[in-house]
């Protein structure tokens, strides 16, 4: 135990105290329509009329699109500027190494009202065909060597001669289909392939079309059941297939063929073959007797799997809240090897005794986006914080909900620039800012000697927010914790370590050795905070405190050192910038362990106001992690973080896609951090399964990134009914 507390009095078990096996939901299919491919008879379609078109585009190019609009007559999609990508799958049975001599090509119906439009079709970036384009409609066909086609992923790149004025459109699409060339070259009426109604109890049927399918992206549970209540007439088929499949030429798997009733039945489908891996799941139905068969009305559409349902038995009452924030501090840093050195005494102890979120990212790369993420619960996109700007006073901080509650606040910060001109001082009745003087006075020993006095009488919970600075440029510890420490020729001067950070992001070459002398001064700085946690937890024993406190150590970004040619933070969306560590120590609230699921630091104001009993505002965007400490096997999660300049990252099980300006010439990777923790091998050329999750995903995060509410639509790879509702879809 940590300090010294003397009797203990006998108290309840840790909650939960209870649970209860049962095969529980884990993700509604049909809340997940807006990302799922459809097709009629064989053939991919994309609507262009319908928002839920959008996950066939890039999160780069959004801006570029109006969907639902109406030209010449018909509902269809407007496209501005020069151009823009499609990216369309092909998989299952239309892997290209299954279609072999049928060949594979696209049928696109397409105007302009600009004279003289030229369209150029490239498929994977090689140039297929120059088409004129007129200002009626027509279906224009093309045939794709089967060579330029790959399995999974191919991109459909249209460029146009001319570009509407001033944002206006450039062209009009209507329906892309995508299928063999014997298929394309039969014309179909516009495809209706789903439908959707509500129903009394709040939930919505779907109704899928003969002939028509849908195919999910998603990594199953292990040990998970498909569950589908249908009706109707034909047959309902339930194929799947992954990456391997696909690349093997091995047709998918069908795990079911059911023979639908008018009255109806409930069907269960074993994937546990599939649990997890990335996965496409195809629902397809078949009626062989008439073109106008009616399909199948699914009520019930879910993967389910076997979990223990914790019964949360927790008393939240009134807690001091300590949030030991560390700016600079690598989640790789609490990794078991490192702690196993014995540099880290307080650390290694707090985390035998704390829930370890060891898949934790910050917001942002830098300390202000962090920082106020953290404390609105509003990503740094909404409150212009990524930009190096503030917190407007209209969003409720963390510290403000408290104050309301009866809390004493307070702020002790080592960063002048969590400051009032930021908006980070908000609902704090007491602000002190420790600055760097001729005799260093700002490191962590000294925020918490401030913060935490030795005596505390006080009648009132109390919450504290310690905000250090130690582990960032200039790295410059005490000599106690260098150890003998020899500076290789040519390695800068300890107090002029952030002059190397410049130089390295110049483009200065920089040998190993001082790359490890360097990150060995940065441990350095790291041990000082570890000794200031010591602090903190004596303090807090010696006020009779610590028994009952909800202390969280938390990182607010990383730091680079040339893992990809970087240093410092603040520009780079890769893991030693983003990810960080997170542990919270609650007694009786929270038992110690480790969460491994993604998470980042939105949901953390939320959770900590869950602990002590207090209701979240209704405009923050994290919810609690209560639900996912609790669930042995929850459903899926995501994090997400951003850069000033628009690019941001999406994490979801071992996946993790980079988007937008900061990441390269085209503006998006995909890294599988199980196989490649150091991302270093991208995988997007041939992403499959799990790059159309994730690019999907992608999509729907950044076309609402600033005004996402996880309560209310889930995450953009688990959606909850409200997102399409909310959506028109």
């Amino acid at each position: 135990m940590i300090g010294e507390e003397g009797p203990r009095e006998e108290r309840e078990p840790l909650a939960p105290v209870a649970s209860v096996v049962s095969t529980d939901a884990w993700l509604d299919l049909i809340s997940q329509r807006p990302s799922a491919v459809t097709s009629k008879h064989g053939r991919v379609v994309v609507d262009f009329a319908h928002e839920d078109a959008r996950r066939h585009f890039s999160p780069t190019e959004l801006h570029r699109w109006g969907l639902g609009v109406v030209a010449a007559g018909r509902a269809a999609g407007s496209l501005r500027e020069h151009g823009a990508s499609i990216y369309v799958p092909l998989d299952g049975a239309r892997s290209p190494a299954l279609v072999g001599d049928k060949g594979v090509a696209i049928a696109l119906t397409v105007r302009s009202d600009l004279a003289g439009q030229v369209m150029t079709v490239l498929w994977n970036e090689h140039p297929i065909v120059n088409l004129t384009v007129g200002a009626e409609w027509r279906r224009r066909t093309v045939s794709i060597p089967l060579e330029h086609a790959v399995a999974g992923e191919n991109r459909l790149r249209l460029h146009f001669r001319k570009a509407g004025a001033a944002g206006g459109s450039t062209a009009d699409l209507g329906l892309l289909e995508v299928g063999t060339t014997e298929m394309i070259r039969t014309s179909i009426p516009a495809p209706k392939v789903l439908d959707v109604t509500p129903r009394r109890d709040g939930e919505v049927n779907l109704s899928l079309a003969a002939g028509g399918s849908l195919s999910y992206y998603f990594v199953p549970p292990r040990r998970g059941r498909l569950v589908i209540e249908a009706s109707g007439e034909g047959s309902l088929e339930v194929l799947a297939s992954t990456d391997v499949d696909h690349a093997d030429a091995r047709a998918p798997r069908q795990l079911s063929q059911t023979a639908l009733r008018p009255t109806g039945q409930q069907l269960e489908v074993d994937l546990s073959g599939y649990g997890g891996v990335p996965t496409r799941l195809e629902l397809r139905v078949r009626d062989t007797r008439r073109l106008d068969a009616p399909g199948a009305l699914l009520k019930k559409l879910e993967v389910r799997a076997r979990r223990s349902i914790p019964v949360d038995r927790r008393k939240r009452t009134p807690r001091d809240i300590v949030i030991f924030a560390v700016e600079g501090f690598r989640g790789d840093e609490l990794a078991p090897e490192r702690l196993a050195s014995g540099d880290f005494p307080s650390l290694s102890q707090f985390r035998r005794e704390a829930l370890s979120f060891s898949v934790a990212y910050a917001p942002g790369a830098a300390a202000v986006p962090s920082h106020a993420a953290l404390q609105s619960s509003v990503v740094p996109a909404a409150h212009l914080t990524g930009t190096g700007t503030f917190v407007a006073q209209s969003w409720t901080v963390l510290a403000e909900v408290l104050e309301r509650a009866g809390y004493r606040t307070q702020l002790v910060t080592a960063n002048p620039y969590v400051s009032q001109a930021r908006g980070l001082v908000q609902g704090m009745g007491e602000v002190q800012t420790l600055t760097a003087g001729p005799v260093r006075n700002n490191t962590a020993t000294h925020v918490v000697a401030a913060a935490l006095p030795e005596e505390d009488d006080r009648k009132f919970p109390a919450m504290s927010y310690m905000v250090m600075n130690d582990p960032q440029a200039p790295y410059d510890p005490p000599k106690a914790f260098l150890r003998g420490l020899t500076a290789p020729e040519g390695a800068p001067a300890q107090h002029l370590t952030h002059m190397w950070v410049g130089r390295v992001r110049r483009g200065r070459d920089v040998r190993a050795e001082e790359r490890r002398y360097v990150r060995s001064l940065y441990r350095g700085e790291l041990q000082l905070v570890d000794v200031a946690l010591g602090n903190t937890l004596e303090s807090l024993v010696t006020s009779g405190r610590l028994k009952d406190a909800v202390i969280v150590v938390v990182g607010i970004h990383g730091e680079e050192f040339l893992e990809h040619d970087g240093a410092g933070h603040g520009l780079r969306l890769f893991e030693e910038s983003l990810r960080v560590p997170v542990l919270i120590r609650a007694p009786e609230l929270l038992a110690p362990g480790e969460v491994s699921i993604p998470v980042d630091l939105l949901d953390l104001a939320p959770t900590l106001l869950d602990l002590v009993g207090i209701e979240a505002p209704t405009d923050w965007q994290g919810r609690s992690w209560v639900s996912v400490i609790d669930d042995p096997q929850p459903p899926p999660q995501i994090a997400a973080a951003s850069l000033g300049d628009g690019s941001f990252m999406i994490r979801a099980h071992d996946l993790k896609l980079q988007v937008g300006p900061s990441v390269g010439p085209d503006g998006i990777r995909l890294y599988d951090l199980s196989l490649d923790p150091g991302e270093r091998a991208p995988l997007e050329a041939g992403g499959g399964v799990g790059m159309r999750m994730m690019r999907t995903a992608a999509t729907w995060h950044q076309l609402e990134f600033g005004r996402w509410k996880r309560l209310r639509w889930g995450t953009a790879v688990n959606l909850l009914p409200a997102f399409a509702l909310d959506h028109g879809m």
